[in-house]
């Protein structure tokens, strides 16, 4: 895995729910009616998720693969700091997820 990505943990879970983007905050608010506060205890028990972090070590998102194959994402506004890096780490956790068998394949 890289040095960006990250097996999501309690602690950063509740970082991101705690300061998620205005976007994510209506999507999980209205789009899913949940609480953003749950977040992190709906997103933990899966190992298929992950975190990512920018350069400077702080927590910027959280990311996974749930049924079906849908993939979710909720990022905390650092994510803009370095957009080119955090495309480049997504592009490799995928890569990743697609050969993971916790992703079931």
């Amino acid at each position: 895995m890289s040095k960006y990505i990250h097996p999501l943990t309690l602690e950063a879970a509740t970082e991101v729910a705690s300061n998620l983007r205005p976007d994510d905050l209506r999507e999980v608010q209205e789009g899913h009616g949940i609480d953003p506060t749950l977040l992190p205890v709906l997103m933990t028990h899966d190992p298929s998720y992950v975190y990512f972090t920018v350069p400077d070590g702080k927590t910027a998102g959280m990311a996974g693969v749930g049924e079906k194959m849908v993939i979710y994402g909720c990022y905390a506004p650092l994510i803009y700091t370095d957009t080119q890096l955090h495309l480049q780490e997504k592009r490799s956790g995928m890569s990743i997820a697609a050969k993971s068998d916790s992703f079931g394949i």
